[in-house]
C-alpha cells in the first residue's frame, strides 16, 4: 500500500549543527534493507503504509516558492526561498528501486529547471547511469552525488547492505560519472571499528582512484534498543564484535542511540584521515562531537562548491568551527541567517519548547542547557560558567594548530 508523502520535502532535526538540514525523500520506506537503517532506528521507516512523493505537488511548491510577495508558508518554503541546497536522499535512497527510480527522475527534472542546488544521496548510483536519468543530471548545474559504502568487501556489503548494487559496481560507476564532471562524494557510513585499518590502507585509495573529491565519515553507532539493533548483532564478526563494544558502560547516548565516545572515535579516525590527505582529498567530519573538525565547513564538502553557497551556517557546529579566537559566543550564531517560520514539525515531543518555535528559539534552549548538542559536547570545546550580557553561555575552543 502507498498514500501521499506529506513530510517528503521537510527541515530535519539537525538544524541544531548541520549545514544541510533540508531533505527531499521520495518515500517513507527503503527496499534496500541495510541493517544499519539510521532511519529505522529513529522510527523514520516504522510505517505500516508506505508513503510517496508527488512529484506535481514537488512541482508546485518550487514554483510557488518562487514567488516572493508572501510570507512563506512554513520552514520548507521559506527555505526555498534561501536556496539553501536540499539533501535529496536524506531518510531513504530515492532510487531504491524502480517505482521511486521512476518517480525521482521527475522530481530532478524540476529541480534542474530551477537550478536548485541539490545533493543526491544513494547506493544504487548504478542507476544514475541509465539514459532515462543521466540525461537530467547533466542539465542539473548545482549538483553533488554522495554515494554510501559501508565496506568493500561484497560478502559482507551482502549481508550489510542487500538490495544495494555490489560495492564493485559502485565503484565504477560513481568513476563514470566523476569523468562528466559531477563532484562525487564518498560517504563512508558506518565505519565499522574493526574495519579502521583496512578503510586506511585499502578502501580510501580505492575511492581516490574512483574520481572522488572528498570522503566524509561516520563512525558506527547503534540503536539504543536491543531489538532494534538485533538484525546487526546476529551477523558474523566484524560487525557482531563490534555491535558488542556498546554493551558495555563505555558508551554515550545521544537522543535514541548509542555511540562510542567521542574521544575514542577521534583516535580511530586519525589513521584514515592521514590515508585520506595523502590521496589529496578531503576529510570531512560526520561524527557527532567531531564536526568542527574536519577540512571543509560542513561535513559532507559542498560548502566548497559554486552553486551551493547558501548552505545553512545558522548551527552550532559552524559556529565552533568559524571561533578562530577561541571564544564560541552566541553572538556569532545570530550573525547567521536562520529561518524565522516554525521548527515545531520536525521535532518530536520531547524535544519541544515553550514560547516561539524557530530555529533559533530552540538552538539557543540547547545553547545554554549544555546537554546534547550544546558547544561543550563537542571535541576540546569546554564551558568555564560565564555567560554574556544577554545570558547566553560562553565556551571555549582549544585552537588546533
Amino acid at each position: 500500500m502507498s498514500g501521499t508523502y506529506d513530510y517528503a520535502l521537510s527541515t530535519t532535526s539537525q538544524f541544531f549543527f548541520c549545514g544541510l538540514p533540508f531533505r527531499l525523500d521520495m518515500s517513507s520506506g527503503c527496499s534496500i534493507g541495510c541493517a544499519y537503517c539510521f532511519a529505522a532506528s529513529r522510527g523514520g521507516n516504522a510505517t505500516g503504509v508506505r508513503k510517496v512523493l508527488d512529484p506535481d505537488w514537488l512541482a508546485r511548491k518550487l514554483t510557488g516558492a518562487r514567488q516572493h510577495n508572501s510570507t512563506p508558508c512554513d520552514i520548507a518554503e521559506e527555505f526555498l526561498r534561501r536556496r539553501i541546497p536540499v539533501h535529496f536522499g536524506g531518510l531513504s535512497d530515492p532510487f531504491s528501486d524502480e517505482e521511486t527510480s521512476g518517480l525521482a527522475v521527475r522530481a530532478l527534472d524540476s529541480l534542474a529547471a530551477l537550478d536548485y542546488p541539490t545533493v543526491v544521496s544513494t547506493k544504487n548510483v548504478v542507476r544514475l547511469l541509465q539514459p532515462d536519468v543521466l540525461p537530467v543530471l547533466k542539465r542539473m548545474r548545482n549538483l553533488a552525488i554522495q554515494v554510501s559504502f559501508s565496506t568493500l568487501d561484497p560478502g559482507l556489503a551482502s549481508l550489510l547492505e542487500p538490495g544495494a548494487p555490489s560495492p564493485a559496481a559502485r565503484l565504477i560507476a560513481c568513476k563514470l560519472l566523476s569523468d562528466t564532471g559531477v563532484p562525487m562524494i564518498a560517504r563512508l557510513q558506518p565505519l565499522l571499528p574493526s574495519l579502521a585499518a583496512v578503510t586506511a590502507n585499502e578502501t580510501i585509495p580505492q575511492l581516490a582512484a574512483c574520481g572522488f573529491r572528498h570522503i566524509t565519515i561516520e563512525c558506527l553507532k547503534v540503536p539504543l534498543e536491543r531489538t532494534a539493533r538485533a538484525p546487526m548483532s546476529a551477523l558474523p564478526s566484524p560487525v557482531s564484535r563490534d555491535i558488542a563494544l556498546f554493551e558495555t558502560g563505555n558508551r554515550l547516548r545521544i537522543g535514541r542511540e548509542w555511540l562510542l565516545p567521542t574521544e575514542q572515535r577521534w583516535d580511530i579516525l586519525q589513521p584514515l584521515i592521514v590515508a585520506i590527505h595523502s590521496e589529496n582529498l578531503t576529510y570531512g567530519a560526520a561524527d557527532y562531537g567531531l564536526l568542527h573538525l574536519g577540512d571543509t565547513d560542513m561535513c559532507c564538502g559542498i560548502s566548497t562548491l559554486a552553486g551551493f553557497e547558501n548552505w545553512h551556517k545558522g548551527n552550532i557546529a559552524y559556529v565552533i568551527r568559524s571561533a578562530t579566537n577561541g571564544l564560541v559566543s552566541f553572538d556569532a550564531l545570530e550573525m547567521e541567517w536562520t529561518a524565522q517560520q516554525s521548527a515545531r514539525r520536525v521535532l518530536n515531543s520531547t524535544c519541544r519548547i515553550d514560547g516561539p518555535q524557530r530555529p533559533i528559539d530552540y538552538i539557543r534552549a540547547k545553547w545554554n542547557a549544555r546537554t546534547a548538542n550544546a558547544p561543550d559536547s563537542y571535541l576540546m570545546v569546554t564551558y568555564a560558567g560565564e555567560r554574556d550580557e544577554h545570558g547566553a553561555c560562553l565556551y571555549y575552543k582549544n585552537v588546533v594548530s
